[in-house]
């Protein structure tokens, strides 16, 4: 998730899964840095007044869809990353070991959605009145990454995964973005960890894009700011 900042943090998983199919995309190994309406019109089915705040919304849902912009990743690179475990090491230890970097992209009402970045695995600075904290302003998605007998990574079925997740951020009024941009940097974020995905029938890296409000209000209202990660 990609996390976004896409995770996306990615922790290797030993579970047992059905094969593949052949038809989906492959990583490449190279990662380093790098209005129309339909029917008459009716002046009184809107005050001005309405129709302005209803132009305002469409606008900061449109800036919002459409500032998340995948060719603008930066890669941050771990000076010692840690070495991804034995397949033996991962029994018991689900959702507990996690690959060195993450992906992370930070929005605000006013600017848009940042450019994204994969940097090393950290915590996340929040404020104890962040939004998510008290409000539970916050959604994921489950994927997985798997390597296959030909060693290509693929990812099963990104698009439907990044089309739950914005409609997930639709329902919470939180800010939407590019699904295609949003599985680009998924698959940006797998190349950076690709020896983290493991060998071997059963086993697979998985990932959770996660979106959180970040904004410091005790109040109960729209976020103006989020982390996607």
């Amino acid at each position: 998730a990609i996390v976004a900042s896409v995770p996306a943090i990615g922790a290797s998983e030993h579970a047992r899964i059905q094969r593949l199919p052949p038809a989906a995309s492959t990583p490449s190994a190279s990662c380093y840095n790098e209005s129309s309406t339909h029917g008459e019109h009716n002046p009184k089915s809107l005050s001005g007044e309405k129709t302005t705040m209803l132009r305002q919304a469409l606008n900061r849902t449109s800036r919002a869809f459409s500032s998340l912009d995948a060719s603008k990743l930066k890669i941050e690179r771990c000076a010692t990353p840690a070495q991804p475990p034995a397949n033996e090491a991962l029994v018991g230890q689900w959702g507990r070991i996690f690959s060195p970097h993450m992906l992370r992209v930070d929005w605000t009402a006013s600017d848009g959605w940042s450019a994204p970045r994969i940097q090393p695995h950290g915590p996340l600075q929040l404020s104890p009145a962040a939004m998510t904290l008290h409000y539970a302003l916050q959604c994921f998605e489950g994927m997985k990454a798997y390597r296959g007998d030909d060693d290509a990574i693929r990812l099963f079925r990104p698009d439907l995964n990044a089309r739950r997740m914005t409609s997930s951020l639709q329902r919470l009024a939180m800010p939407t973005f590019d699904e295609t941009a949003f599985v680009e940097l998924l698959k940006r974020y797998v190349e950076v960890e690709q020896e983290w995905v493991p060998r071997g029938e059963g086993h697979s890296m998985y990932l959770r894009p996660t979106c959180v409000a970040t904004d410091p209000f005790l109040g109960v209202g729209v976020p103006q700011e989020a982390t996607l990660y």
